[in-house]
């Protein structure tokens, strides 16, 4: 049987922590995704807990895998701002 690949976005406010469970009783993304997803889903990617912006959830561990593998050359964009004002706009492979 196919199944139909589902990606679900969350734009993760700060505060929350890319991870299922946290061992120090912070709030986790998990609890930001809607109650009704009938499948196990993991974050592609993650931001640390005081950034903010978009996630992406899939169940699809080739999906994942494409996305964030750097030989894949799937391109990102990353904004840093502090304070209000933008430092940083590139592309990802900068350090």
């Amino acid at each position: 049987m196919i199944s139909e690949m589902k990606v679900w976005m969350l734009n993760k406010p700060k505060g929350y922590v890319t991870a299922r469970f946290d061992d120090r009783g912070r709030k986790s993304v998990y609890d930001l995704l809607p109650k009704g997803i009938d499948q196990w889903v993991f974050p592609v990617g993650r931001l640390d807990r005081m950034s903010e912006g978009l996630l992406l959830f899939t169940s699809e561990g080739q999906l994942g895998n494409v996305l964030t593998d750097p030989r894949q050359g799937v391109w990102k964009v990353y904004n840093v701002s502090v304070e209000g004002h933008s430092l940083i706009s590139s592309s990802d492979g900068s350090r």
